[in-house]
């Protein structure tokens, strides 16, 4: 099999499969290292309304032309992930596809939870974070 050429492979094999990878993983790099990143990672725009210790409260701007209509939802991250989950990038993001709609939307944001905050434990969440 040396002698065959790479392209002749089929591409099920697990040969074809590593040199794809291989070769995506180039592409990835130099999008990365050249290009700035991989994905516009724009985050829907949206304004701090509240904020405390552990928590920001942020209101999604739905856009020009968009009258905000049925009932709000809150967005509430599970604990010990990023509020991110909801709004990844455009196109990815469930947060914008309703402010597209235009239901009135808001998001908890716990933020990086730091050293001194490992005693904190769910009643804090429940008690200060949520209401």
């Amino acid at each position: 099999m040396p002698d065959e050429q790479v392209t002749d492979l089929d591409a099920s094999t697990p040969e074809r499969r590593t040199l794809d990878d291989r070769r995506q993983a180039v592409v990835n790099l130099w999008d990365f290292l050249v290009k700035g990143g991989l994905a516009d990672q724009t985050r829907t725009p949206s304004q701090v309304i509240d904020s405390g210790r552990t928590r920001e409260l942020h209101r999604y701007e739905p856009a020009d032309g968009i009258e905000p209509s049925g009932i709000p939802v809150l967005l509430v991250p599970p604990l010990g992930s990023q509020a991110a989950c909801f709004d990844l990038r455009p196109g990815l993001s469930f947060a914008e596809d309703l402010v597209s709609k235009g239901r009135p939307t808001y998001l908890v944001d716990y933020g990086p939870l730091k050293g001194e905050d490992r005693a904190l434990g769910v009643e804090h969440f429940i008690n200060d974070v949520l209401p």
